[in-house]
């Protein structure tokens, strides 16, 4: 097994477990997280099917995404930053299409963007907060004094 298969797995994982936990503490889910992982399973799950992709597939799902963000809208940056990795995904998809296959370039390329998607859709904001794990200040090193001297 390749280890982005083996990245995008662990990812799918923790976006279902750290959304869990994020639900039973605190009530609210990831769900552009959530939904990315989803539709990338899907995906996969009829490659694993079929042994080819499809491109009706990626872009209902692609779609569906978009859907999604146009009526809810982005929460942060990182679903901004996920939402803006959409059109250049799709763009490597219908490329590939395009020309019969993914080039290695075009394939890396989406994967990386779907890993980057994955990891920034992750619960982490309300999780940190309901476990108390956050910082409360700057980052500054021991003995050093800020300029009001504290």
């Amino acid at each position: 097994m390749h280890w982005t298969l083996i990245a995008l797995l662990c990812l799918c994982a923790a976006s279902f477990l750290l959304n869990a936990a994020q639900l039973a503490m605190v009530g609210s889910v990831r769900i552009s997280g959530a939904l990315v992982c989803l539709f990338w399973a899907a995906q996969e799950l009829h490659w694993w099917a079929t042994g080819g992709d499809s491109i009706v597939l990626f872009l209902t799902c692609d779609a569906l995404l978009v859907r999604w963000f146009w009526r809810r809208g982005a929460a942060d940056w990182s679903d901004r930053a996920i939402a803006a990795l959409i059109p250049p995904t799709t763009a490597c998809v219908i490329y590939a299409w395009w020309i019969g296959g993914p080039t290695v370039a075009s394939w890396w390329l989406n994967t990386c963007m779907v890993i980057a998607q994955m990891a920034l859709g992750l619960p982490r904001l309300v999780l940190q907060r309901s476990l108390g794990s956050f910082s409360h200040g700057s980052i500054k090193r021991l003995g050093v004094r800020n300029a009001r001297g504290a």
